[in-house]
């Protein structure tokens, strides 16, 4: 009866998508840029900044943050 419970339960971990190991240092490394960017992202809002000019602040933060180009 439990190796049968265990089965079903095994079966379910299949459809489960895991976090590669280099996939979560590369999120480890780049959280605090971007707690730094979403800071950054909130004050322009704030401001009423409009949309293309926010684009092209993030296009110069990009260049200051080149670890941010993969993932935006």
């Amino acid at each position: 009866n439990r190796s049968l419970k265990i089965e079903g339960a095994a079966k379910q971990l299949d459809d489960v998508d895991t976090i590669r190991h280099t996939d979560s240092v590369r999120i480890k490394k780049i959280l605090p840029t971007l707690e730094n960017f979403k800071s950054v992202m909130i004050e322009l809002q704030k401001k009423c900044q409009h949309i293309g000019a926010v684009h092209e602040t993030f296009q110069l933060m990009v260049e200051d943050y080149p670890e941010l180009g993969d993932c935006c």
